[in-house]
């Protein structure tokens, strides 16, 4: 997903840069305008900080820029705070990593990576530099598990990759959590499919296990692994935090061998290592999962997440005002701007968030249209451009998949007759933006088999056509 191609034209930058500051909570900036940025490659607005704690709902998250480390408490009902990863030495066991070509680096005090804590609307964020290399930013939000919900009991963690490179480079992300809620009782895990872990074990797929859970009884922290919109994993391994610390990019294990080591005992954790990536000069790349907690003996919620994911019941909506005065306006001024949509929390800093990825509603299309993060300006000319130049690139996978559109399209006679009706282009649907996320949301269902959809994609191939037929005959 080339996410930031966009935001680095000019044209886009000038435009898009008021309307993103808009969309944020005003509370935030408005003490200090002059602190705040906006990250070209990823689109979110943050303010520049050093070490600091932020908290919602049951989740505390807390970030050191030193040493680039983190840590996660779970708020219970009295308002303790309950360690769900070791907070020991600044939290240096719970870092990420990137390995670019071929070399390693532990984003948490490794020379020549330049780190930087920011807080956003929604939670916080941690950017690494490698220079001339490459940048890592790893986005925390806080979010319910419930889209009916106000009360965030889960974590989205995105890590963006980007290629600072002056040629086209092969990325790999891996994550290391130093667990420590399943430590006393010696059974150090759970997963959807095993009750019971207390030696040393490594999944090289999550379609079964799912997730990853670390508890006392009385409170977990779920690591969320499968699921529509989750990257897929290439190694997830349980073992000792100083065996994994020591091993090498990716850990071996042995089955019989417990978790401990010469430096320390019953010490567990988890190492997730996600697939080689290619990306070219300035391309970016978006890995995602979630992080689910529970607290006063109830279990997270982490299924009831994956199902709603699944179904698109949950916050994660593409569809958000066009406008966003009802932040700013008064109680009765309030009463008569446009809200969120239903579907949608409804919580301002929820409003004008950068999107991951699009999951689109088709009941919702012709009411409103749809525009994924943005509502550029630009003209009909720019969008014309944008637009034919990326569906150049789609339209060898979309004829290699003719044989199989047509035969999912054919479910039943119904959903045929839907497909034959003509689409109605609106204005939004015209927007350089919102053409942009649309093909690269089709290019993340072509390239992903985890991810496609067969009549969705068919769904989207058939709009862009018609945004691109509308497009030429305007002109």
């Amino acid at each position: 997903m080339k996410i930031a191609t966009f935001f680095r034209k000019p044209l886009a930058r000038r435009v898009m840069l008021p309307l993103i500051l808009l969309a944020l909570p005003f509370s935030l900036f408005a003490k200090d305008e002059a602190s705040y940025n906006v990250d070209d490659y990823t689109g979110w607005a943050y303010k520049k900080d050093s070490s600091f704690s932020v908290s919602e709902g049951k989740l505390k998250l807390s970030v050191k820029q030193g040493t680039g480390s983190f840590c996660i408490y779970a708020i219970n009902e009295k308002g303790s705070e309950i360690p769900l990863l070791s907070a020991y030495d600044s939290f240096s066991s719970n870092h990420f990593g990137v390995r670019i070509g071929k070399h390693e680096y532990n984003l948490n005090r490794e020379s020549g990576v330049v780190c930087q804590s920011r807080r956003t609307p929604y939670g916080a964020q941690l950017s690494y530099t490698i220079k001339k290399q490459g940048i890592v930013v790893i986005d925390f939000t806080f979010m319910p598990s419930d889209s009916s919900s106000t009360v965030a009991d889960v974590l989205r963690v995105s890590a963006y990759l980007v290629n600072l490179g002056k040629k086209k480079q092969t990325f790999s992300l891996k994550g290391m959590f130093d667990t420590v809620l399943g430590e006393p009782s010696g059974n150090h895990f759970i997963t959807a499919t095993n009750d019971q872990i207390d030696k040393e074990v490594q999944f090289d797929s999550m379609n079964e296990e799912k997730w990853i859970c670390s508890t006392n009884g009385e409170t977990s922290v779920q690591f969320l692994l499968k699921g529509k919109g989750i990257n897929p994993t290439h190694e997830v391994t349980l073992s000792n935090k100083d065996t994994l610390s020591k091993n090498s990019w990716v850990p071996s294990v042995k089955t019989s061998r417990s978790f401990n080591s010469v430096l320390s005992y019953n010490n567990s954790a988890l190492c997730v290592n996600w697939p080689e990536i290619q990306l070219e000069k300035n391309d970016s790349k978006v890995i995602t999962f979630y992080i689910s907690v529970g607290t006063d003996s109830e279990a997270p919620a982490g299924d009831e997440f994956l199902s709603a994911l699944e179904e698109g019941r949950t916050v994660l909506h593409e569809c958000e005002p066009k406008d966003f005065s009802y932040l700013f306006a008064g109680v009765e001024e309030e009463k008569k701007v446009k809200k969120p949509r239903k579907d949608a929390l409804g919580a301002k800093w929820w409003v004008g968030m950068p999107n991951i990825a699009s999951y689109y509603e088709e009941e919702e299309e012709d009411e409103e249209g749809l525009d994924a993060d943005g509502y550029a300006e630009a003209s009909k000319t720019s969008a014309e451009n944008a637009s034919l130049e990326s569906a150049n690139a789609t339209k060898n996978s979309k004829e290699a998949k003719a044989a199989q559109n047509a035969k999912s399209s054919s479910n039943s006679s119904s959903k045929s007759k839907a497909k034959d009706e003509p689409i109605v282009i609106t204005e939004e649907q015209l927007d350089t933006k919102y053409i942009h996320n649309l093909i690269n949301y089709i290019k993340s269902l072509e390239n992903d088999s985890e991810l496609i959809d067969q009549e969705e994609l068919n769904r989207l191939n058939k709009e862009l056509d018609a945004i691109l037929e509308k497009i030429r005959s305007m002109n």
